[in-house]
């Protein structure tokens, strides 16, 4: 071999030996006499399978028989267990043997299996579908051999069995759920919210259940919880069946795996809660439509059965009690009818103990439901009679709910619903669901009301959410996104070299770029969750808007490993919602539109009656002066009252053509002296203030900016309700004040009349609204309306305070003389 050759083989940190055709090793650098713990002269000369096994990996006898067959070199990727490490292998046929060159890829290979694990979460909706991608994906991507999910329970108490890989059935018995309690691996993990790294003998010595669960293929195992929403939430189990080391940069690889799988874990549960909901409502419908549809109750019956078994159950019953009171199933449903007539045989052998909680008889009797998330194994274990706990066992039942069919406040029968599979377990939300089928149940057999109750039933629950589609994209700590983002690319259509960086800000809508860009950066900063909402340009070119959540994902020590970033399309909801404001809008200008030409309509209206109504009343009035005494005296009376209903019409019209006149005309704003509209006022109602006795007192009033007019009569109308609607026999006292508050003065006028019940705030203040007879208070009913119409106009309000026999005190803001200043 040429020195430079030699020397250049035994620099490189590439694993470098030659073979000859028996396998025995006759060249070795240093980093392949490392490997095995020896110098290159003490490896020389030795069989490579024979003393050193497995030095390669398991896969190096099938990759030596390829390479000599072939006369090109042969490559291979491969776990290396007793290393730790995957390895990169070239193997080349030469004259005197092999060549072969080893080189340490699992740096590589761990980023691009994160990379497809991300990828392959990132298209996963469902709980089920996640745990399957993190297993499917953690298992070789780690070279285990097997490996489980456990969740938590409902009742955080223990842990339940959601999906293995490569277990026997009867390690899938064992494994189906443990009490958080136990001494093993995983429940520490869950307890503790801490990975677990142990090899087989350790694990013996430390946790006292270990031999009551491990495999006889088991040498190493890694329990590696999930948290999220405030705890763990799920621990993922790997077992491997060579020892393993465990060593820092592939903990840290394994918790960055469980980190990305969390994440993509919860986001799953939010959608199976939305996809519970869809089912929800779906299921509900349909029981509505199936009981509305079917005049039998037996028929009702076994279609709720039917339709519970084909969305949410393994097993559905409805109990009915006998003549006797037995509880029994008038209505099972299975896959297997084997299994309905093993339930029927079960039940017929083991009347249920109304005292055993959760039984249906005591469903029955208590009206109570009652929820079992997992069946616990010890319970079945527990039943002493052989054939009755084979019979349960047969059933496989997993998780199990029993609720009451109520009638009117009576337990008339009990719903059972149950499953047979980790992959479903009955929570709350189950629960309610199993309570809403019982509900229609019941009504099934009320049958008079069976139509009406589930026509109400199907509306009320019917809830349809439509699923958003979410695209998932990673940053470094610092904010920056590199390497390949196959979602964001798919999304907008960038390059690698284009969204680089801070590049994917130029997929943002020029309006909303800045912002956005900002927003991310003080996220980063802070190192605290960032929400937001913005335009995106999508890969054909059009804008949408989506709402965004990130997250950072934080290494053992605290400090941000990456950014995780999720974008949620809402375009349907933000055009929903701007279409929405534009037929708002709309109809607004449609209703001011109408309302304005009623004011006009009715301005004209009352103004063109003023000539007729002149007429009538200067006719019937010569008529009463000149002709009385022609008629007799009922003639008299009805003239009189002609002529009354006349002058209350010309009131009314007056009233009304001023009320649309406030309305109609532009109102025109200038600086208005209340004082001098005040002293004005007063000398119009000098006849009532000497009739009635009455006395205003009022202080220096401001200048405010308004209108003259509309104030004169603003201020007429409630002085001189005070004086109308005083006590008998009680002169009328009228206080009037005002107080600044901001650019607003309140102006107050209070009386101590007769006072108005609070029951009638909102009414006095609507048209021809009257609390009293025209007999006891004269007036049209329109004194308090043009009041309100005033007020508004001048951009103020006006409300009332007052008690029956107390007086009363009306209350309003005007703006301030600022507002009429240019």
């Amino acid at each position: 071999m040429p020195t430079s050759v030699a020397a250049l083989l035994q620099a490189t940190p590439d694993v470098i030996f030659a073979l000859d055709h028996h396998g025995v090793i006759t060249y070795a650098n240093p980093p392949a006499a490392a490997l095995v713990g020896l110098t290159p002269s003490e490896v020389i000369g030795r069989h490579l399978e024979r003393d050193f096994p497995h030095t390669l990996s398991a896969e190096w006898p099938q990759v030596s028989q390829r390479a000599r067959a072939s006369t090109r070199p042969v490559e291979y990727i491969a776990f290396n267990a007793n290393v730790g490490r995957w390895l990169h292998g070239q193997v080349l046929l030469v004259p005197d043997g092999l060549l072969v060159q080893v080189r340490d890829v699992t740096g590589l290979h761990r980023a691009e299996q994160l990379h497809q694990v991300t990828a392959a979460l990132g298209t996963a909706q469902t709980e089920q579908d996640v745990v399957g991608v993190v297993l499917e994906q953690a298992i070789p991507a780690l070279g285990a051999h097997r490996g489980a999910m456990l969740a938590l329970s409902e009742d955080r108490k223990a842990l339940e069995l959601r999906r293995e890989e490569k277990y026997s059935p009867e390690e899938r018995e064992r494994f189906r759920w443990f009490a958080l309690t136990e001494d093993l691996p995983a429940c520490r993990a869950a307890r503790d919210g801490v990975p677990v790294f142990v090899s087989a003998p350790d694990a013996a010595r430390e946790y006292s259940g270990w031999d009551a669960v491990r495999s006889v293929s088991t040498q190493s195992i890694a329990a590696l919880p999930l948290s999220f929403a405030g705890g763990v939430q799920a621990v993922l189990v790997l077992s491997f069946d060579l020892p393993r080391r465990f060593d820092e940069a592939e903990r840290q690889f394994l918790i960055t795996l469980t980190g990305v799988g969390a994440q993509a874990l919860e986001r799953a549960r939010l959608y199976d809660t939305e996809a519970r909901g869809r089912l929800r409502a779906t299921v509900l419908a349909e029981a509505g439509t199936l009981l509305a549809t079917s005049l039998k109750v037996e028929d009702a019956l076994n279609r709720l059965t039917g339709l519970a078994l084909a969305h949410v159950a393994d097993w559905a019953a409805v109990y009915l009690p006998d003549d006797d009171g037995v509880v029994g199933p008038v209505a099972v449903a299975h896959r297997d009818p084997d299994m309905i007539e093993l339930l029927r045989t079960f039940v017929a052998q083991n009347p249920a103990d109304p005292e055993s909680p959760g039984s249906t008889a005591w469903v029955m009797r208590t009206g109570e439901s009652f929820l079992v998330p997992t069946v616990p194994p010890g319970v079945i274990d527990a039943i002493e009679d052989p054939e009755r706990r084979a019979a349960i066992v047969r059933m496989g039942l997993h998780s199990l709910i029993h609720v009451p069919l109520t009638v009117d406040g009576r337990t008339v029968g009990v719903l059972g619903l149950a499953s047979s599979s980790t992959a479903q377990t009955y929570g709350p939300e189950d629960l309610r669901l199993a309570e809403a089928l019982a509900a229609r149940a019941a009504l099934a057999l009320e049958n008079a009301t069976l139509f009406e109750t589930s026509q109400h039933n199907e509306q009320r629950y019917r809830s349809l959410v439509d699923a958003t589609r979410q695209i998932v994209w990673t940053n470094t700590p610092d904010g920056r996104m590199l390497g390949e983002q196959p979602g964001w690319a798919a999304l907008t259509g960038q390059g690698e070299n284009e969204y680089r960086g801070y590049g994917w800000a130029d997929a943002l809508h020029p309006e909303d770029r800045a912002r956005s860009v900002v927003t991310w950066q003080e996220a980063v900063k802070k190192s605290a969750p960032c929400t937001m909402e913005h335009r995106v340009r999508v890969a054909d070119g059009t804008y949408r808007h989506f709402d965004v959540r990130a997250v950072p994902v934080l290494n053992p020590n605290g400090m941000i490993r990456e950014w995780v970033g999720v974008h949620t399309n809402i375009t349907a909801q933000v055009e929903a919602e701007a279409e929405l404001e534009r037929r708002v809008a709309e109809r607004t200008e449609a209703l001011a539109r109408s309302n304005a030409e009623l004011e006009r309509y009715a301005y004209v209206a009352s103004h063109d009656l003023q000539e007729p109504l002149r007429t009538i009343a200067s006719l019937t009035g010569l008529l009463e002066r000149r002709y009385a005494h022609v008629f007799d005296e009922r003639g008299r009376t009805l003239l009189s009252l002609i002529v009354g209903g006349t002058t209350r019409m010309k009131m009314l019209l007056d009233d009304l053509l001023l009320y649309s006149r406030m309305g109609a005309e532009q109102l025109t704003l200038e600086p208005v002296k209340t004082t001098a509209t005040m002293e004005e006022i007063l000398m119009r109602l000098d006849e009532q203030l000497v009739d009635s006795r009455g006395r205003v007192d009022y202080a220096d009033l401001p200048v405010v900016c308004g209108n003259a007019f509309q104030l004169t009569q603003l201020f007429q109308n409630l002085i001189g309700n005070a004086l109308k609607f005083r006590k008998p026999d009680v002169a009328p006292e009228v206080q009037i004040s005002a107080v600044r508050t901001g650019a607003l003065w309140q102006f107050s006028v209070r009386d101590n009349g007769i006072g108005i019940d609070p029951a009638y705030f909102d009414r006095i203040f609507v048209m021809f609204q009257r609390l009293h007879g025209r007999e006891q208070y004269a007036g049209t009913g329109l004194g308090l309306a043009i009041c309100q119409k005033v007020v508004e106009r001048h951009g103020g309000r006006i409300w009332v305070e007052s008690a029956p026999g107390v007086g009363s005190a009306f209350h309003f803001t005007l703006k301030a003389l600022e507002a009429c200043e240019p």
